[in-house]
């Protein structure tokens, strides 16, 4: 009995470890499962990870090589363009390079520090372009200005010189084209001095007030002016310091109704004559001085005359008599005659 009893504990003990050992298996057995399994997945997620990774770096190496190779494939296009220029332009030009070689139908230079255009060459005559231009400011714009221009048909100008008329007029006047240049005078006075191969030389200084012509030969005295329409034989030739009076004004006067039959002189227009009595008339002008002298005669048939009086530097009177006796009103004229400045 107690064998059998002993047979009976050893058998429950062994039945119940055999339960705790299978128990403990199929525990652990699950829990390595599970480890195993999270295992796995951590190791995708990180090959994932890793897999993008090098996926965007791959991609952003392939995109900055393609970039790059962009960018070096463009630069050879463009110098293959610009050879294909040069070439095209020697071939419809000329390569005997004697004197020159001709690229283009227009060449521009620029300023390197504005990068602006400031001189061109241009070789068509049917544009508004000229050959040559410098001092550009506005390159291309509805404001372009330049300081130099020099035209296919000989006209052009240069700074406040133009050439006009084919080049048969040449004018000097204020800076009409734009451009900069230094205003280093203090007074608008320009000269113009043609030479010729005697030595001879003619000036001509332009100012407000007209221009005064000077001929001369280089270092010699005295000076001269010579006016003529033949070289050799002068009509008027003045030497050395002069000072000549000249004709100022003059007019014909109608009595019957005081004005002016006819008047001339640079200032005539300013001229006006009234009658403040019977053969007594005042004529007024600007010259502005009192050195000139009056003229006068009478228009009239018969024992007529007229003499001039009170002259002022705005004025003077003009008297008319009838045999020199009693004053009447007759028509004459007069002239005025003194210094023209």
């Amino acid at each position: 009995r107690i064998d059998s009893q002993a047979a009976a504990t050893l058998v429950g003990a062994k039945n119940y470890t055999d339960s705790k050992h299978n128990e403990g298996k199929s525990y652990t057995d699950g829990k390595a499962g599970q480890a195993k399994s999270e295992a796995v997945a951590e190791a995708e997620k990180k090959d994932g990870e890793v897999r993008k990774y090098a996926d965007n770096a791959a991609n952003q190496a392939t995109n900055k090589a393609k970039s790059y190779t962009d960018e070096k494939v463009k630069a050879i296009e463009d110098n293959a363009r610009l050879l294909d220029y040069l070439r095209t332009s020697i071939t419809d030009g000329t390569t005997d390079i004697y004197g020159g070689l001709v690229l283009t139908n227009f060449i521009a230079a620029r300023d390197p520090r504005t990068k602006q255009v400031r001189s061109f060459f241009a070789g068509s005559a049917n544009t508004s372009l000229p050959a040559f231009a410098a001092g550009v400011t506005g390159f291309g714009t509805t404001g372009e200005k330049r300081v130099v221009e020099i035209n296919h048909d000989g006209t052009g100008h240069w700074g406040q010189m133009e050439v006009m008329e084919g080049g048969k007029v040449l004018r000097i006047a204020s800076m009409l084209f734009g451009g900069k240049l230094p205003d280093t005078y203090t007074h608008d006075f320009r000269t113009l001095e043609l030479n010729d191969q005697r030595n001879e030389r003619c000036r001509v200084y332009i100012g407000d007030d007209g221009a005064l012509f000077f001929m001369g030969m280089w270092g010699a005295s005295p000076r001269f002016v010579r006016i003529s329409n033949k070289l050799n034989k002068p009509i008027v030739q003045i030497r050395g310091d002069i000072d000549i009076s000249g004709a100022l004004l003059g007019g014909r006067i109608s009595a019957g109704n005081v004005s002016f039959e006819h008047k001339w002189g640079a200032r005539s227009d300013r001229m006006s004559i009234s009658r403040t009595g019977t053969g007594t008339y005042t004529v007024r002008h600007d010259l502005g001085h009192t050195r000139y002298s009056v003229l006068c005669m009478d228009a009239g048939n018969g024992r007529h005359n007229a003499k001039a009086g009170k002259i002022t530097a705005n004025s003077f009177e003009v008297y008319t008599k009838y045999d020199n006796t009693l004053y009447s009103d007759i028509d004459f004229t007069f002239l005025v005659f003194g210094d023209n400045y």
